[in-house]
Parts: structure tokens; sequence; C-alpha cells
């Protein structure tokens, strides 16, 4: 049987046991393959993808947009070089924890088998539709070498102009 295109509404009970509103399960804004979007968040994850992942999980888990997670980054940085296999695993399923609590904390469709495999075997791709997809509903990790290209950053709005007064320009 094939999954529906459309987001489905589910029910959900409260924990007095009375039912709640439906809510509309969404898919995520981007794929996994359209990392290469954002340019600086492609070389920020591929050359140090345990500080960013730190930064991923504190904002997916803790609501703290913008932090480093030094335990995590450190950490994984630690058993990649000393024990490469261990530090693919421990990555891997810090990789799929941080996905699936993003995908309940903003509603979006969860495939387990799918979401293992993407973290396992390809990691770098889906940190960064993590972080694009943390940045589009207000929770920027932040950055931690490159910088992000202009399509995640928040514009400033354009300076009112008074009428009669000229811009310069």
């Amino acid at each position: 049987m094939s999954q529906p295109l459309y987001p489905q509404p589910y029910a959900e009970v409260s924990k007095d046991g009375s039912p709640m509103l439906a809510q509309t399960v969404s898919p995520w804004t981007v794929g996994p393959c359209d990392c290469l979007q954002d340019f600086g968040l492609c070389c920020d994850v591929l050359w140090c993808m345990p500080c960013m992942q730190g930064r991923i999980y504190s904002a997916a888990s803790h609501d703290q947009p913008d932090t480093m997670n030094p335990l995590v980054c450190c950490g994984i940085c630690v058993l990649q070089m000393w024990i490469p296999a261990l530090g693919w695993l421990v990555n891997g399923v810090m990789n799929c924890t941080t996905r699936s609590t993003i995908e309940r904390k903003y509603m979006i469709e969860e495939n387990t088998c799918a979401d293992c495999c993407l973290s396992f075997f390809c990691p770098l791709c889906t940190i960064c539709q993590h972080h694009v997809e943390l940045s589009k509903r207000g929770m920027n990790p932040g950055h931690t070498c490159c910088e992000p290209s202009r399509q995640f950053v928040a514009q400033p709005p354009p300076a009112a102009v008074q009428p009669g007064y000229s811009t310069g320009v």
C-alpha cells in the first residue's frame, strides 16, 4: 500500500483521555539531496560535522538556537579519530534521534526505516536538511566556520522613505 501524497490528520488524546483537535502531518520543506542549496552550510557540515551536529542537537532538543554543544562536538570528534567504526555508529544514532525529534516537534511525517538509512549512510545530507528545516522554522542552529548563503539569512526590512525626499539613488 502506498503512502498518501497529502498531509493526513490524526487525532491525539490528552493526558486525561479527552480527544484533542486533529493535527496535520506535513512533509519536510527540503529534501536530503537539496544540501547544495547553501554552499556555506555544506562546507560547514563537511569540515566540522560533529560541531554542526551539536548545534542542531541543541536547537532541536533544547530550543537553544545558535548554541554549540561541546560535549557532542568533542565526543564525536574523538570517537571518529580514535575508533572510526564506533564514531560512525554514534554519529548515526545521534543523527537518527535528532531527526526523530525534529519530526515530532514540527509534525513532519515520519518514516523510521528511511530516516535511519539516511542518518547512517548519508549523514552529511541529512545534517544539512536538519539545519535548513530548523532555520526555516525560526530555530537557526547557526554556523561553525563558514558563512551561510543569503537564502536562509533573515534580511532586514527596507528603510522607509518619507514622501518628497530622494533616496539619493
